[in-house]
């Protein structure tokens, strides 16, 4: 097996989520997104894809269909007011269908205002739990694919959190929905080789900054289904919490132009092909499957839910049943897709439902571009403990 496990022995042993203060229904937001579907004002890609890029011919029927088939209930934002989240066009302020869309530079003052906020709002929590002081972290991983900024959000938790001046900052960008994982594996080789590390790992996106004005059936995809939220956690050496037993990276082969994140004139445009799905079920079990027998015994699972049909592939790849993506599913439909922060709200509520107290390892597996999936295993005990 060509893949490369990384056994390793550092815990998470705090965890913290955040929504924004508003959110708008699936219902809310298609009645946006029928507004900004304006051909006209369609931001044109490049179109080097898996399968070649489709307009819509008829993008209200396109747009119901997506939306009504999206598995999400409501979605957050830092666009929203209490006075848009009760209107049935929310978030017009930002995106009205009357404006052209905003553009770059507007989205990047947004994200600089909006993200600091959240991400510390997450942070807390997970400190709380770790029962560790800002005075104690002595590491800061930063994730995000939805904004730049600097001095950016690492520097902003220096003072909202109470770092130290001499915090070690690494920031882990632009790697889309699976960048927790690979913060975790940061994180989990700092506590590991620095003596009496604290590691504060913080992913905040803002996905509703980059709404598209667009008539591309790819783009209205994504539309329907980011959103805003932020997830921490505190990676320690310590022997308590959730050890992370070992991570493993796959780049699916023939896949570079299924998902890719562009930086346009007017934000960060989503492509996904409809292949993305079928790329999945073909190769994810002859990777993954030989993992999971290696750490042995029965798994939870933290499936990032990129959009139903992801879910449904790693389902059916892994022959896994319906209930296994259920605690997915279920963070699908209250936040939609938070890129980063899904996959730690989705151990959240694993960890909150006694789900991973009972001596079972939880996989936490999300997709990004290229298509790269990043596997982490979360306890019960590293591979080392199980052979002994």
């Amino acid at each position: 097996m060509n893949d490369v496990l990384h056994q390793r022995r550092a815990s998470i042993v705090g965890l913290g989520i955040a929504v924004p203060e508003h959110s708008a229904t699936q219902a809310q937001t298609m009645v946006l997104a029928k507004a900004i579907s304006n051909p006209v004002a369609a931001v044109v890609l490049n179109e080097t894809e898996c399968d070649p890029p489709r307009r819509a011919k008829r993008p209200g029927a396109l747009i119901e269909a997506l939306y009504q088939r999206s598995g999400i209930n409501q979605r957050g934002s830092v666009l929203l007011s209490a006075t848009d989240a009760a209107s049935p066009d929310p978030v017009q302020t930002f995106f009205g269908a009357g404006r052209s869309p905003p553009g770059t530079g507007e989205r990047m003052l947004a994200y600089a205002e909006h993200a600091p906020a959240l991400a510390a709002r997450a942070s807390r929590m997970a400190m709380e739990e770790a029962a560790c002081s800002g005075a104690s972290v002595t590491h800061l991983i930063t994730v995000s694919c939805t904004g730049f900024a600097a001095p950016g959000v690492d520097i902003e938790l220096f003072d909202r959190l109470g770092l130290r001046s001499d915090v070690a900052r690494t920031h882990v960008g632009f790697m889309g929905c699976h960048g927790a994982i690979n913060a975790l594996r940061i994180a989990d080789a700092i506590a590991t080789s620095v003596t009496d590390a604290v590691v504060l790992v913080v992913c905040v996106e803002l996905c509703s900054l980059h709404l598209q004005h667009t008539d591309r059936a790819d783009q209205h995809v994504a539309n329907a289904l980011f959103a805003d939220g932020a997830a921490a956690c505190i990676v320690t050496s310590e022997h308590r919490g959730h050890p992370i037993t070992l991570t493993a990276s796959k780049l699916m082969p023939d896949s570079r132009d299924c998902m890719s994140w562009s930086v346009t004139d007017h934000g960060f445009a989503m492509t996904l092909s409809q292949s993305v799905p079928d790329v999945i079920r073909e190769h994810l079990a002859g990777w993954l499957s030989p993992i999971i027998e290696r750490v042995g015994g029965a798994v939870r699972w933290a499936v990032h839910p990129g959009g139903p049909r992801i879910l449904d592939a790693v389902r059916d790849s892994m022959r896994l049943d319906e209930s296994a993506v259920a605690a997915s599913r279920d963070v699908l439909r209250q936040h939609g897709n938070m890129s980063s922060a899904t996959v730690l709200f989705i151990l959240a509520r694993l960890i909150a439902n006694g789900d991973s107290a009972d001596g079972m390892a939880t996989v936490l597996l999300a997709f990004g571009p290229g298509l790269a999936a990043e596997l982490a295993i979360i306890g019960p005990k590293t591979v080392a403990d199980r052979t002994q």
